[in-house]
């Protein structure tokens, strides 16, 4: 472990400091979570704590990640130190919700600073004002990591261990383990001091989750207890949202973020590529800001810039510049539409779409706009009443039936599995061929 400590720290630090703290240190790893650094004397350990400590922690966090905490000793001794006049602290170099998600990561400007001042004033305040917070956007607006950065921050006062931050996904699991049981549930976040819900617009396919978590917010609500959620789009347009949590989430402070402009984007690859120690030119940097507008797409593109200095070419040329730039996709996929699940679906089951969105009941166009129906669902997010408009005026409760029969049949039959799998792979690539 110290050898590859070393190598990295290598890259930002003069190898006579390295020479001078860091050799004589003996460091290895404790268990999976615990980096152990130990002083060859007292004197040592007074000298380290003034000058290099926080430098080498701030370049541990860098390379271990989120999840490790260091501990401080005197080789051939127990911790704490005995010989110690007053042993250092264990520093905690853990950010348990990732270690990428920090205000000081957040690369914003004016557009999002009402947004960025709010989840700053959630994350300090003790007083749950505003609450819940929900944070909206479009993808790749940076809603997941103002969500976790709040999270982050909170697990420097509040054992990390008593939040819960994860998905609608991860909160429906929990759901499932406690075999839906509202007292279970309940007893199972009784302890918890706060709560984050990303993605919730996937509660489209979680109707009990939705119950669940009225019930979790009126407890939250009542406590003083913070939430936050975060979600793609606005609330106001989610209309597969039971009525009361839409207007429990509306009592709180509702933000929308602005996806990040070529200002923003600029600052970013610039930050990036010095962190990086990866040179490129003005006009270069400036290029990569317009061309990739995704802010996704614009961190593939950077990862990809790196392995290429890492592993080909450290120096990277404009011809290096422009043959990396030719072999990357730089637009998002297309978005898959409604009339793309119902060609594929219709040209599988060899039947035509006005049938498929009509009212004919035999069994091979029942059976194809059920499965329209359940893809739309599942790729879309479509709620059963918008559903029911779209495949000729059906009630909500027939597309519900539909939806439910498909799923059943999913669960007991693999050919029914993997038909689905197949359905959506071709929508989502634009396949028309799929037999």
């Amino acid at each position: 472990m110290k050898e590859h400590l070393r190598k990295f720290l290598k890259q930002s630090i003069s190898q006579h400091e390295l020479e001078s703290w860091f050799d004589p240190l003996d460091i290895y790893l404790e268990d999976d979570s615990t980096l152990v650094v130990q002083f060859p004397h007292p004197h040592f350990e007074h000298w380290f704590n003034a000058g290099p400590r926080n430098r080498f922690e701030n370049q541990a966090r860098e390379i271990l990640g989120p999840g490790f905490t260091i501990r401080y000793g005197f080789v051939g001794h127990d911790f704490p130190s005995s010989r110690a006049s007053s042993p250092p602290k264990a520093a905690s170099i853990d950010f348990p919700f990732g270690h990428r998600f920090t205000f000081e990561s957040f690369y914003s400007n004016d557009k999002n600073a009402f947004p960025l001042a709010s989840a700053l004033q959630v994350a300090q305040s003790t007083d749950a004002r505003f609450n819940p917070l929900v944070i909206c956007g479009q993808g790749a607006s940076g809603k997941t990591h103002l969500l976790r950065a709040i999270a982050n921050v909170i697990s420097k006062r509040v054992p990390a261990s008593s939040m819960f931050v994860g998905t609608v996904l991860d909160l429906n699991e929990i759901i499932i383990n406690l075999n839906n049981n509202s007292s279970r549930i309940r007893r199972h976040f009784a302890d918890t001091s706060h709560i984050f819900v990303d993605e919730m617009e996937r509660l489209v396919d979680f109707p009990d989750v939705q119950t669940e978590l009225i019930t979790l917010f009126n407890l939250f609500r009542d406590a003083g207890k913070q939430m936050v959620f975060s979600c793609l789009g606005k609330v106001a347009g989610y209309d597969f949202l039971d009525p009361a949590l839409k207007s429990r989430l509306e009592w709180g402070l509702i933000v929308f973020l602005k996806n990040p402009d070529l200002d923003v984007r600029l600052r970013y690859i610039q930050a990036d590529l010095k962190t990086r120690r990866i040179r490129l030119t003005k006009d270069q940097m400036l290029t990569l800001a317009r061309q990739f507008t995704d802010f996704r797409l614009l961190q593939g593109i950077l990862t990809k810039i790196a392995a290429f200095a890492e592993f080909v070419k450290k120096d990277i040329d404009e011809a290096d510049f422009r043959q990396i730039l030719s072999h990357t996709e730089q637009t998002p996929k297309p978005r898959v539409e409604a009339a793309d699940i119902i060609a594929v679906t219709a040209r599988h089951f060899n039947v035509s779409e006005a049938e498929l969105l009509g009212n004919k009941r035999n069994k091979q166009i029942a059976m194809a706009r059920q499965v329209a129906m359940t893809l739309s669902r599942e790729i879309l997010g479509l709620s059963y009443p918008v559903l029911g408009q779209l495949f000729g005026g059906k009630d909500h409760s027939t597309v519900l039936y539909s939806i439910r029969k498909i799923k059943k049949i999913e669960q007991e039959s693999k050919e029914m599995k993997n038909l689905l799998n197949s359905l959506s792979l071709a929508c989502q690539s634009k396949d028309q061929k799929t037999t």
